[in-house]
């Protein structure tokens, strides 16, 4: 919130006195006006630099708590579904694929844990950290707080729009071609007799590499799509600041000087935005990738 004030304050010396009038803490208000520009350069300096300090150390905080929450939820899970199986006849093995339930316990809990619950808790995180910036910002500058949240709010919903097929098919093949690498992998290891015996080493290992390189080529296509977010929002933001940038130039009769800092400001509200979204919008498509893992744990 402070690097508006301080840019328009490093740019427009006369800002400083329309934007302090707004504050209606006397003390507040006086101890600001009393400051030179230098000294109120240095002071916005100052608050920023605590606001980074205690948002970093909040997000240790939270991360810690996050990842406690994740350690001890996995045990419990993992817990209560190896004692599930002691309550289940010798029949039910017998007709159920090993391979799949070892997936579902080592694999699926994982994706429970780390993806599903820890994405939705920092999911959480975010959107409450978007909405208080956005009022920061919006108190600050509405204008140029109004266009940086408009644009990235309708940049994130293209990208879920477009992206959804295509995540929900991504996620589905990883969990089937994860569960097959597991089994084909089970298969050489209990049958190693067998195949050495019959010389069917080809066979299983050509198996083998074949579901591992499909659930490889699957899971880098979920990555790709977690990194596309933030070039997205930076390729397409800059080129909305010079669309304005250029707008302004031709049609408004402010000048040079002035176009410069509303460019400045939606820049620096952006500046404040862009992480906290792309961080939300990772979050979603984590979720999304594991809901297959989850959806097998939960059977």
């Amino acid at each position: 919130g402070s690097i508006i004030p301080l840019l328009q304050t490093i740019l427009d010396p006369n800002f400083s006195l329309v934007f302090f009038n707004k504050i209606e803490n006397l003390f507040i208000k006086d101890f600001l006006l009393s400051l030179s520009q230098k000294e109120q350069i240095l002071f916005f300096s100052f608050i920023l630099i605590i606001v980074f300090m205690l948002k970093y150390l909040f997000y240790i905080v939270t991360l810690d708590y996050n990842l406690n929450y994740s350690k001890k939820l996995s045990i419990e899970l993992t817990k209560s579904v190896v004692l599930a199986y002691f309550k289940n006849s010798y029949t039910f093995f017998s007709r159920t694929n090993l391979s799949s339930k070892i997936t579902d316990i080592f694999v699926g809990i994982r994706y429970l844990t780390t993806f599903y619950v820890k994405s939705f808790l920092n999911l959480i995180l975010e959107i409450f950290l978007i909405i208080f910036i956005s009022i920061l910002i919006l108190y600050i500058d509405p204008f140029a707080s109004a266009v940086a949240i408009t644009f990235f709010l309708t940049i994130s919903y293209l990208f879920f729009k477009i992206n959804k097929k295509k995540l929900d098919h991504f996620s589905n093949l990883t969990q089937f071609y994860d569960k097959k690498r597991v089994k084909s992998l089970h298969e050489i290891i209990t049958l190693f007799k067998e195949v050495i015996i019959f010389k069917k080493e080809d066979f299983f290992y050509k198996n083998f590499l074949t579901n591992l390189s499909l659930f490889e080529v699957n899971t880098k296509k979920i990555n790709f799509l977690k990194i596309l977010p933030r070039p997205i929002l930076e390729f397409f933001g800059t080129i909305t600041i010079i669309i304005f940038l250029i707008v302004s130039f031709y049609s408004s009769n402010d000048d040079l000087s002035q176009i410069v800092i509303k460019i400045a400001i939606i820049a620096a509200a952006g500046f404040r935005l862009l992480p906290s979204i792309n961080r939300a919008m990772v979050s979603i498509l984590e979720i999304k990738s594991s809901i297959p893992y989850v959806i097998s744990v939960l059977k």
